[in-house]
């Protein structure tokens, strides 16, 4: 399948979430994670592996709403959802924590806790709690 087909299921979940989500526009809190983010990749692991889409046959794009619903696409797999909240400077050495109400299985481990960090507008990087868990790189989604 094409580079572009692989993303049309996701794209169009998507879309359904986004009228969804739509009147929703309350601000996140610092920081705050844009509408759309695409996984690009994730390093870690106790054998320090490189996860890609590619590698993986995995698409997977977050969308964080304003009502504090996130809701992940992923292709193959469908949709999730789950609540969060943003703790400003709540974990260690003073980082961001993401707290979600349930796990999503999507990207390993399946935890309900992670490190928050923004760098630049377009890459948001979640990190699991732990010494060899994995460091997950998503890119902002311009549409």
């Amino acid at each position: 399948m094409g580079r572009s087909g692989r993303w049309t299921p996701v794209l169009a979940a998507l879309a359904a979430a986004a009228m969804v989500l739509g009147a929703c526009a309350k601000p996140l809190g610092r920081p705050k994670p844009s509408v759309s983010w695409r996984w690009a990749y994730s390093t870690g692991g106790i054998a320090g592996r490189r996860l890609t889409p590619e590698s993986e046959h995995l698409a997977v794009v977050y969308m964080f709403g304003g009502d504090s619903l996130l809701l992940v696409a992923r292709t193959p797999g469908g949709t999730d959802s789950t609540h969060y909240h943003i703790t400003p400077g709540g974990g260690t050495a003073g980082r961001d924590l993401i707290h979600y109400k349930r796990g999503i299985n999507v990207l390993p481990p399946n935890d309900t806790l992670q490190y928050l960090r923004k760098v630049g507008r377009d890459t948001l990087i979640l990190s699991d709690r732990c010494a060899d868990c994995y460091e997950h790189t998503f890119v902002r989604i311009r549409y």
